[in-house]
C-alpha cells in the first residue's frame, strides 16, 4: 500500500463502489475532506483493516454488505447522487 493510501484520521468514509476500482473519501468531523484515494478490492480491505473505527457510507447493491469487514451504512440507489457524464473526465466524484 502506497504511503498516500495509509488511512488518515477521519470521522466518516464515503465509498464509491465500482466493478474493479473503489474510490474512498475520508471526511473529518467538520465535513472537510482529509483523504481521497482509489483502491482495488484487495487493497480496500487492507485500508479499512488499518483505519480507526469510523462511519462508512456506500450505495447499496448486491455486494455492498460483503465488501467490507465492518457494517457499512447503506444508501438507497434512489437517494445516492447519480453520476453526471462529462466529456473527457473520469468519474471520481461519487464517493
Amino acid at each position: 500500500m502506497s504511503p498516500r493510501n495509509v488511512p488518515r484520521p477521519a470521522g466518516v468514509y464515503g465509498v464509491d463502489i465500482g466493478k474493479n476500482v473503489f474510490h474512498v473519501v475520508g471526511l473529518d468531523r467538520d465535513g472537510e475532506p482529509v483523504q481521497r484515494a482509489r483502491f482495488r478490492r484487495d487493497t480496500l480491505l487492507q485500508f479499512f483493516e488499518r483505519a480507526a473505527p469510523a462511519i462508512v457510507g456506500m450505495e447499496s447493491c448486491v455486494d455492498a454488505g460483503s465488501i467490507l469487514p465492518r457494517s457499512p451504512i447503506l444508501i438507497s440507489p434512489i437517494i445516492a447522487r447519480p453520476p453526471v457524464p462529462r466529456r473527457g473526465l473520469r468519474e471520481t466524484g461519487g464517493a
